[in-house]
C-alpha cells in the first residue's frame, strides 16, 4: 500500500465514499465541486451514504444503484435507501446484488486482449440502533471471490484500524466495531486511516467513515472535505493494463437538416455501380450491402455529427448555479471550518455558541440562495420554452435503468440461439427451376411511379436506422442520383425474382421502452424503404379485408371497431339477450408462428411465391442487444412496415370463420391487431350459451394453429343485464368457456372506449374529462402569474393535447354535445384554462372566462359537433340511423340526402393503368409557353368566412395568343359550403371542361397544360389517376374522369400535365386566376356556377 498522496503508475480509476447526511444541498455541492473526468485518464465511481431521498435512478451523467430498504429501520428511514452506488453511463455493470442498507455492483474492467475482469464496489450503511453483525453478514457475503473489491460506508462505530486516536473499551462505538474489525482481518482488506476526523459535529468529532480495499496493491488513499458533516474517502486503483470497459458505443447522431445536399450528391454520384440483376442469394446479398454501404458512406462525408457536450471538462456545475451561490458557499465553510477549529480547542476554553449561530445563518443563507437560483432558472427556462419544449412535458419519461441482464431479456423475449432456425415450411418446388415466373407472378419489374410514390410516402424528421441512414437521404438519392435509382431497381427486382430478401435488411438492434418493457426493434432504414415498396403489392395481392379487421386497413381505425360493435347491439330485438365479449391475445406479435402467417398469405393471395416472399423476410431475423446477439424463431420485428400487414393478413380468416358461424343466434365480431371483441345475440340462453361455445372454439382452434394463447386475465365480456349474467354464469359453470362468464363486468373498456349496456356514454365521458384534467394540469404547471410560458405555446399545447384527449373517439359519442350538463362541462374546462394562462384569480366567472377563449379558439362543445357531424355525414358508408338523424337535426341539419360521401371504394383489379399524363410538382415556376398546347391557371378563393357559410369562388384563365389582353377567364361561384380544397379541385375540373369544349369545336392542340398552387388539390387527383389510392372524393375522381376522357385511350397523341405553380410570388397569370376566383366569390355578373351540395365534403 502506497502512502496518502502518493500515486501509483498509470491511475485509470478512482473511488470516493461519503456520506451526504440526507441534505441535498450538500449532495449536489459535492458534485458541484468534482472535477474528475468521466471519461479521461481517471474515472471516478462513487459509494454515497445516506443520500437525498429525493434521488432517482439518474444523477446528471451517473446512474444511480440502490441498497434495499431496512425494514426494521425507524418509521422515518423504512422506505428510503441509505446506501446508494453513483457510476458513469458508460460503464459496463456486470452485475448488481442488493441487501438491506448494503448494495455491490461489479463494474468490468478490460485489459488490452478486451477480457473483463469485475471490479467490486460495495456502499453500506450500520444504523446504531441495530446490530452491526447483520452489516457484516451482508458485507463478508458480497466480497467473496477473488476479484478486486472496495468496500466504503458508515460504520457508525469505532476500531483502531480505521481510526486515528483511542476510546475506552466501555465506549458502545468500540462494541459495535468490533464485528467489522472481525470482518476486515478475515477477508483481508487494506483499511485506509485518515489523519482526520471523518465526522464532525456540535457534539464533537469521531472516526466512523470506512474505506477499504481488497486485492489492489499500489493503491493510493486520500480524503478531501465536503460542506456537510463528513469527509470524503478517496482510492486510487492503479490499473496499467486494464481501463474501465464501457457499453458498446452507440452511432454517432447527426441530424439530415444539416445535410450539405451538394456534397452528398456529388459523394453518392461519383464512381456509380452497376449492378443488374442477381442470380444467387449470395450476390443479392453482396448487392444489398453495396449500395447500403455507399449510401452510409455519402451520409458521413455530407452530415456533421451532432454537437455533444465535452465529457473530458467533467462534472460541470449545474445550470442553475451562479456567482453569488459561490460566495454564500464559501462564507457557509469558512463558518463551519471555524467551529471545527473551536471544537478541537475546547479543552482550551474556547466557546463555540457564536460560531455555530454563524454556522446556522450562513447555511440558511446559503440553501435559500439555491432555492432562489432554481426557481430564477426554472422561470427563464419556461418563459423561453417552445412548442418541441412543452410536448416532451406531455411524454412519459422513461426511468433509467441501472442494469439489467441483456441475456435474460434476449431469452425472455426471442431464446437464445447461436445460429437461425431451421425453414420449418421449407422452400416451394417451383424456386428449383425459372426465376421468371416468379417476377411476372409478384407484379413485374419496379416501375418509376412505383419509386416515386414511395418517396413521398416516406415519414421524414424520424431517427435514423441502425445502418445510420435517414429517410430524408433515401428520397433525395432515389431523385436526384440516377444510378443508384436504378441500382434500387435491381435489387428490388432481384429479391422478387429470387423470393429472397437481403440479410442485411433482417438486422434489427433492441431498444427497450418504458410501457410494459416491450421491446422495439431498430431496423434499417434502407431494408425498410424496400419494405415499402413490397408492401404496396403485397396490399394489392391481398385484395380487401374482410369487414371485421380494422387494425393496419387504409381508412379503417378503433373507431370503425367499436362503431360496428354499437351498430349490432343497436339492431338487436329488445327481448333478445346479447354478451360481448373481448378477447386479448397474449404476447402476439413476437410469438406468432412464422409458418402460419406464410400459410395464411399464401392462403389469401393463391401466389405462392408471396409465401416464399414472406417466409424469407421473417426467417433468420438477428436481434442485437448491447453486444450480444440472437435470432429470431417467431413473433414479427416489431417496427417494419411489413409486418403488421403480415399480422394483420392472419387474422382476416378466422374473422370471417367466426362471423360465419351458425345456430340460433346472431354474432358480429370485430379485430384490430390482436385485440377481439366478439358480440353474440340470442332470444334465448341456449342460444347464447351455444354462440359462446363456438366463438371460443374457433378462436382457441386459431391460437393453436398460431402457437398463441388467450390471456384469460385479460378476458371482460358484457351483458345486456345482471338476470343473463347470472343465468349464463349457471350455464356454463365446468365448462371450458367458463372464464367468460367469471369476467362479466357491469362496463368495460375496449380500445379506449368505456361500453355499457345501454349505450350510455356517461362513464366514457367522466372518463375523457379525467384525463384532460390530468393533461391540463401539466399544463397549468408550466404557468404563473409572473413567468411561465408563453400564451401562444400554451395554446399550442392546449390544442395538440387536452383536446385530442377529451375528444378522442368524439365520432361515436359525439351526441351528448346536445346536452347541456356537456357543454358547462366544457366551458369549465377552457375557464381553467385561460384563467390559468392570463394569470386571473379564481373568483373569474366562468361563463365570462369561456366565452373570452371562445374569441381565441372554437370551444370543445362546437369541436365535438363538428366532428361527430363530419364523420357521419362524409364518411360512414352505411345509412343513418334514426337516432344519428335527431341528433343532427337538433344542430340544424333536416336534410341529409344530399349528402357527399367521399370515400369511394372500388376492386384494386379494376384498375387500368393510363398513359399520357404527367405530374410535375418540383421547381413551382410556370411552364414556358407555345402555340402547340392549351395552358390553363386555375385558383381557389374563400372569402367572408362565416360560423356556417362563406363566400367561396374558382376562377380559370386561359392563355390566348391572338386575345388583346393574351389571356381570358372564367368565373366559377363554388356555392357557400365549399372548402379550399374544393374548390381548388373545381379549378382544375373547369380547366378541363374547357379544353374539352375546345376539341369539340375543332381546336387541333393535343396538350394541355393544368397549373395549379394547391399540391394538395394535384395529388389527390394524381393518385385516382395512378389508382395507388383506392378512395378519393366524388369531385377527384370526376376531375380524373375528365382528363381520362381528354387521352382516350392513349393512341392519339393526347396528353395532360397536372403542373404545380408556387402561388402569390409573381407569376402572372396564377396571380389572374386568383383574381378571377374572388369575383366568382362575390358572384360578379356572367359567372357560372358550379356548387358543392350541402352539406360540403372536407375532402
Amino acid at each position: 500500500m502506497l502512502p496518502a498522496g502518493v500515486a501509483g503508475p498509470l491511475p485509470s480509476c478512482r473511488i470516493a465514499s461519503f456520506n451526504s447526511n440526507r441534505s441535498w444541498g450538500v449532495f449536489e455541492d459535492f458534485f458541484a465541486n468534482e472535477t474528475t473526468p468521466l471519461n479521461g485518464g481517471v474515472t471516478t465511481l462513487y459509494l454515497v451514504q445516506e443520500p437525498p431521498n429525493r434521488i432517482g435512478n439518474t444523477f446528471r451523467d451517473l446512474i444511480v444503484i440502490k441498497a434495499e430498504c431496512n425494514a426494521d429501520a425507524l418509521p422515518g428511514a423504512r422506505e428510503w435507501s441509505r446506501a446508494v452506488i453513483l457510476a458513469p453511463r458508460a460503464a459496463c455493470i456486470l452485475s448488481t446484488i442488493t441487501k438491506p442498507d448494503v448494495v455491490s455492483v461489479d463494474v468490468g474492467l478490460c485489459d488490452q486482449d478486451g477480457v473483463l475482469e469485475p471490479l467490486r464496489l460495495i456502499s453500506f450503511y450500520a444504523d446504531k440502533l441495530q446490530d452491526s453483525n447483520i452489516v457484516c453478514r451482508h458485507l463478508a457475503e458480497l466480497s467473496g471471490g477473488n476479484c478486486v473489491t472496495v468496500v466504503g460506508g458508515d460504520t457508525n462505530s469505532h476500531s483502531y484500524l480505521w481510526s486515528a486516536r483511542s476510546l475506552p473499551t466501555n465506549d458502545i462505538r468500540v462494541a459495535r466495531g468490533r464485528p467489522f474489525e472481525e470482518f476486515i482481518l478475515q477477508e483481508g482488506f487494506e483499511v485506509f486511516k485518515p489523519p482526520v476526523p471523518t465526522y464532525t459535529s456540535s457534539l464533537g468529532a469521531s472516526y466512523i467513515d470506512l474505506l477499504a480495499c481488497k486485492r489492489a496493491p499500489d493503491c493510493c488513499f486520500g480524503f478531501a472535505p465536503t460542506c456537510g458533516d463528513h469527509v470524503c474517502l478517496r482510492v486510487t486503483l492503479p490499473c496499467s493494463n486494464r481501463k474501465l470497459a464501457s457499453k458498446p458505443a452507440s452511432s454517432p447522431k447527426r441530424y439530415p437538416s444539416r445535410t450539405n445536399w451538394e456534397t452528398f450528391s456529388e459523394t453518392l454520384s461519383r464512381a456509380p455501380i452497376k449492378l443488374g440483376l442477381a442470380s444467387t442469394t449470395a450476390e443479392l446479398d453482396e448487392m444489398a450491402s453495396a449500395i447500403s454501404d455507399r449510401l452510409t458512406n455519402a451520409i458521413k462525408r455530407s452530415t456533421p455529427l451532432a454537437t455533444r457536450r465535452d465529457q473530458s471538462a467533467g462534472l460541470k456545475k449545474p445550470v442553475w448555479w451562479n456567482k453569488n451561490l459561490d460566495g454564500l458557499r464559501r462564507e457557509y465553510n469558512r463558518a463551519r471550518k471555524l467551529v471545527r477549529s473551536t471544537n478541537r480547542h475546547r479543552s482550551t476554553g474556547a466557546d463555540s455558541t457564536d460560531g455555530r449561530e454563524a454556522v446556522r445563518r450562513t447555511k440558511r443563507a446559503y440553501f435559500n440562495g439555491i432555492k432562489q437560483a432554481k426557481l430564477d432558472r426554472l422561470g427563464r427556462e419556461l418563459s423561453s420554452m417552445d412548442e418541441t419544449g412543452v410536448h416532451r412535458r406531455f411524454k412519459t419519461r422513461t426511468p433509467a435503468t441501472a442494469t439489467y441482464d441483456k441475456a435474460e431479456i434476449l431469452d425472455h423475449f426471442f431464446g437464445l440461439r447461436q445460429q437461425p432456425p431451421a425453414l420449418g415450411h421449407g422452400r416451394f418446388n417451383h424456386l428449383s427451376g425459372d426465376y421468371s415466373g416468379n417476377l411476372a407472378a409478384l407484379g413485374g419489374p419496379l416501375t418509376d411511379e412505383e419509386v416515386e410514390t414511395a418517396g413521398r410516402s416516406l415519414k421524414t424528421r424520424k431517427s435514423c436506422g441502425h445502418d445510420g441512414i435517414f429517410y430524408e437521404h433515401v428520397r433525395y438519392a432515389c431523385q436526384k442520383v440516377p444510378w443508384f435509382r436504378d441500382a434500387i431497381g435491381d435489387v428490388f427486382n432481384s429479391i422478387l425474382r429470387l423470393t429472397y430478401y437481403p440479410t442485411i435488411y433482417k438486422r434489427s438492434d433492441l431498444c427497450l421502452l418504458f410501457k410494459a418493457n416491450g421491446p422495439v426493434a431498430l431496423g434499417s432504414c434502407l431494408g425498410k424503404y424496400f419494405e415499402l415498396l413490397l408492401k404496396r403489392r403485397l396490399l394489392s395481392a391481398l385484395g380487401i379485408p374482410p369487414e371485421c379487421v380494422h387494425g393496419y386497413v387504409p381508412h379503417r381505425s378503433t373507431v370503425t371497431a367499436v362503431q360496428s360493435i354499437i351498430d349490432h347491439q343497436q339492431q338487436q330485438d329488445r327481448e333478445a339477450r346479447a354478451i360481448t365479449v373481448t378477447f386479448d391475445v397474449a404476447s402476439a406479435f413476437d410469438k406468432i408462428a412464422h409458418s402460419y402467417i406464410v400459410t395464411e398469405i399464401t392462403a389469401i393471395t393463391g401466389i405462392p411465391q408471396w409465401g416464399a416472399l414472406i417466409e424469407s423476410y421473417l426467417h433468420g431475423g438477428d436481434v442485437h442487444l448491447d453486444g450480444l446477439k440472437t435470432y429470431r424463431a417467431a413473433g414479427i420485428p416489431q417496427g417494419g412496415i411489413i409486418s403488421p400487414v403480415c399480422f394483420c393478413a392472419s387474422t382476416w380468416r378466422v374473422g370471417k370463420r367466426i362471423g360465419e358461424l351458425r345456430g340460433p343466434f346472431s354474432i358480429r365480431v370485430a379485430i384490430y391487431a390482436d385485440d377481439f371483441c366478439i358480440r353474440i345475440v340470442a332470444l334465448g340462453l341456449l342460444g347464447l350459451s351455444e354462440g359462446v361455445r363456438q366463438a371460443v372454439d374457433t378462436l382457441s382452434a386459431w391460437t393453436e394453429d398460431a402457437d398463441l394463447s388467450i390471456d384469460r386475465q385479460k378476458t371482460e365480456a358484457l351483458t345486456d343485464c345482471s338476470l343473463t349474467a347470472e343465468l349464463l354464469k349457471d350455464e356454463l359453470e365446468g365448462q371450458d368457456t367458463q372464464f367468460v362468464s367469471d369476467s362479466i363486468k357491469g362496463n368495460i373498456k375496449w380500445l379506449g372506449f368505456w361500453l355499457t349496456p345501454s349505450l350510455s356514454w356517461s362513464t366514457h365521458v367522466d372518463y375523457a374529462f379525467g384525463k384532460a384534467l390530468r393533461a391540463l394540469a401539466i399544463i397549468r404547471r408550466l404557468s404563473g402569474r409572473s413567468w411561465g410560458v408563453s400564451p401562444g405555446v400554451a395554446l399550442c399545447a392546449w390544442r395538440t393535447h387536452v383536446v385530442p384527449i377529451l375528444l378522442y373517439g368524439i365520432e361515436l359519442w359525439g351526441g351528448v354535445a346536445s346536452y347541456e350538463w356537456f357543454r358547462k362541462r366544457c366551458s369549465r374546462l377552457e375557464a381553467v384554462f385561460f384563467r390559468s394562462v392570463c394569470g386571473l384569480c379564481r373568483s373569474t366567472p366562468t361563463l365570462f372566462a369561456s366565452r373570452c377563449f371562445a374569441m381565441i379558439t372554437e370551444p370543445l362543445w362546437l369541436q365535438a359537433r363538428v366532428r361527430y357531424a363530419d364523420y357521419h355525414l362524409h364518411r360512414s358508408q352505411g345509412a343513418l340511423s334514426t337516432r344519428i338523424r335527431a341528433t343532427l337535426s337538433k344542430w340544424g341539419i333536416e336534410d341529409c340526402s344530399g349528402r357527399e360521401v367521399p370515400r369511394i371504394v372500388d376492386d384494386p383489379h379494376k384498375a387500368q393503368p393510363l398513359h399520357g399524363w404527367h405530374c410535375e410538382m418540383t421547381s413551382g415556376m410556370p411552364p414556358r409557353p407555345n402555340n402547340s398546347a392549351h395552358y390553363f391557371y386555375s385558383d381557389g378563393s374563400v372569402v367572408d368566412r362565416g360560423n356556417v357559410v362563406a363566400k367561396t369562388g374558382t376562377g380559370v384563365v386561359r392563355l390566348v395568343s391572338g386575345h388583346q389582353s393574351g389571356h381570358e377567364g372564367r368565373c366559377y361561384n363554388t356555392g357557400p359550403h365549399a372548402n379550399i380544397l374544393q374548390c381548388e379541385a373545381v379549378g382544375l375540373w373547369a380547366a378541363m371542361s374547357w379544353a374539352l369544349e375546345l376539341r369539340m369545336q375543332g381546336d387541333p392542340r393535343k396538350t394541355a397544360y393544368l397549373c395549379c398552387d394547391s399540391q394538395a388539390a394535384i395529388r389527390s387527383v394524381a393518385n385516382v389517376l395512378r389508382d395507388s389510392d383506392r378512395a378519393s372524393t366524388e369531385l377527384t375522381r370526376e376531375v380524373a374522369g375528365l382528363i381520362r376522357r381528354w387521352i382516350g385511350q392513349g393512341t392519339d397523341g393526347y396528353q395532360a400535365y397536372l403542373w404545380w405553380v408556387k402561388g402569390h410570388v409573381g407569376h402572372r397569370f396564377n396571380e389572374l386566376s386568383d383574381l378571377y376566383a374572388g369575383r366568382a366569390a362575390r358572384s360578379v355578373p356572367s359567372t357560372h356556377r358550379r356548387e358543392v351540395e350541402l352539406p360540403a365534403s372536407s375532402g
